[in-house]
């Protein structure tokens, strides 16, 4: 299946181990045929430089469970299919059309009430920047000259915002995608008083 957005997302080289090489024993199994559909269409690929990327049913499983550890008053069950150059996690919603955008910095969640198909036919196509920070993405791989990023990495702040860093694209490097995840759940439960309790990937 092709969709949408593909006809204007460049995608990009794949340097790293084939869609389904990452083996992980306990894998749950997915009862979402519109998501299964991704992992065989598009699992394991990324468009523009690292812009946004998709999970395959490894990577799906691996992060699903540590943002279900990361976000416990969550009880609707979801998974992560996707996730962008600032390490947001996308995640469907079981039995609702209802999509997670997750932002670990911060320790919010945001619902775009849309299905799967329609966030990848229609929503990014038509709200792109919106999105995505596309337009703050170009500036900071402007300003560092940067190369594509690999699937284990992201865009994160040098100092945390919630510890004084500001929003600014000479405050962003490329850091580890679990790294990032772990620390920036670490800053925010010290921050807000939260027993920290470490996931393990």
């Amino acid at each position: 299946m092709k969709y949408l957005f593909q006809d204007s997302f460049m995608q990009d080289e794949i340097f790293h181990a084939n869609k389904d090489s990452i083996q992980n024993e306990s894998i749950e199994p997915i009862l979402d045929s519109e998501l299964e559909e991704l992992f065989e269409s598009i699992g394991g690929s990324s468009f523009e430089y690292g812009l946004i990327r998709f999970h395959n049913r490894s990577t799906c499983s691996i992060w699903t469970k540590a943002f279900s550890n990361y976000y416990p008053n969550i009880k609707s069950k979801f998974w992560c299919f996707a996730f962008d150059w600032l390490g947001r996690q996308y995640a469907i919603v079981e039995k609702e059309e209802l999509i997670f955008r997750f932002d670990i910095v911060t320790g919010e969640y945001e619902k775009l009430q849309t299905s799967l198909a329609q966030f990848l036919n229609q929503l990014l196509v038509e709200h792109k920047e919106g999105i995505l920070d596309t337009d703050k993405f170009e500036k900071w791989r402007n300003l560092e000259n940067a190369r594509q990023l690999g699937l284990n990495e992201c865009i994160g702040n040098v100092i945390s915002l919630l510890l004084g860093g500001e929003e600014e694209v000479w405050n962003l490097e490329i850091q580890d995608m679990e790294v990032h995840a772990e620390l920036s759940h670490q800053i925010y439960c010290k921050v807000h008083g939260i027993p920290y309790s470490p996931h393990s990937f």
